[in-house]
């Protein structure tokens, strides 16, 4: 709940006739990102559907929203999330859209260093979070054939991130499943694209402050440089989102995309040029093709 205000300025009403009414759920909806998704997609009109593992979030979030559903679960444990997504679309008959912002960044330090336990609960939540999330909200969307899933990408996904080797890990292996659900969904009119949302003022920029030396030089200043900035990239993010989320973001599907670097208007004019195209996804570089400009 760190930025409330930022909102006011999101371009939510681009969206509305496309967004209005659509079932869409949020996971990780108590945190500083996923609650201002909430705020968006509520805003847009959406039915939105909120999971999180923190029940007190969830019950401040009703008490802020009167049109949306809070279903109190741990997203990394199989049969509790195969039963909430069941619950979910008994109720609602389909899920519109499912964006997995759930996640989790400790231990902090470098990898021979840390708790083994921590690393693995990291890989737990973000990556086999977000993998049975898709599992068991998939089928739904094929069997009506549409439906958008957002997943969420992050620091150390497109480049080597020390004493962060839990949470880059599990960030890239998001990346690569999105990559591939894409290709499986897609004659199914489905779409799987994941967002890198760039710095942003939430609890995890907290904990790289706490940590002090353990999170590295340049990652130590880049979270104080964020608490000080204004929030543009969490506008960004929301902005991005909004747009993977409607008809207006067309067939683009498979990619990461930053809300900091990629922007809109580029996006929706090249969408269809990006199909088979190696932009916005992880690659090799082989020498080749491409060439490091000095």
């Amino acid at each position: 709940m760190e930025i409330k205000e930022v909102l006011i300025f999101m371009p939510v009403k681009r969206f509305e006739n496309e967004l209005k009414g659509k079932t869409v759920v949020i996971t990780g909806a108590a945190g500083g990102i996923g609650s201002s998704l909430v705020e968006s997609f509520t805003l847009a009109g959406s039915k939105c559907i909120l999971i999180d593992i923190d029940r007190k979030g969830l019950n401040s979030l009703k008490t802020r929203f009167d049109d949306i559903s809070i279903y109190p679960a741990d997203i990394s444990s199989p049969k509790i999330i195969k039963k909430t997504i069941g619950s979910i679309i008994r109720r609602y008959r389909s899920i519109d859209v499912l964006i997995n912002a759930a996640a989790i960044q400790k231990p902090i330090g470098s990898f021979i260093e840390v708790s083994e336990n921590e690393w693995i609960k990291t890989i737990e939540m973000n990556l086999i979070g977000t993998a049975l999330c898709c599992k068991y909200v998939l089928p739904v969307m094929v069997r009506r054939r549409r439906g958008k899933i957002i997943n969420f990408s992050g620091g150390g996904a497109t480049f080597p991130r020390a004493n962060f080797s839990a949470y880059a890990v599990s960030k890239t292996a998001i990346v690569r499943l999105t990559e591939i659900l894409a290709q499986e969904s897609e004659a199914f009119n489905v779409q799987v694209n994941a967002v890198a949302p760039g710095p942003v003022n939430t609890k995890m920029t907290r904990e790289i402050i706490a940590a002090g030396s353990k999170s590295g030089k340049n990652d130590l200043e880049l979270a104080q440089r964020t608490t000080l900035a204004k929030n543009n990239s969490l506008r960004q993010t929301n902005e991005l989102v909004l747009f993977l989320a409607s008809s207006r973001s067309g067939g683009i599907t498979g990619k990461l995309l930053s809300s900091v670097w990629d922007k809109l208007p580029d996006l929706s004019r090249n969408s269809k040029g990006l199909k088979g195209s190696s932009l916005y996804t992880l690659r090799r570089i082989d020498g080749n093709r491409y060439f490091e400009k000095r």
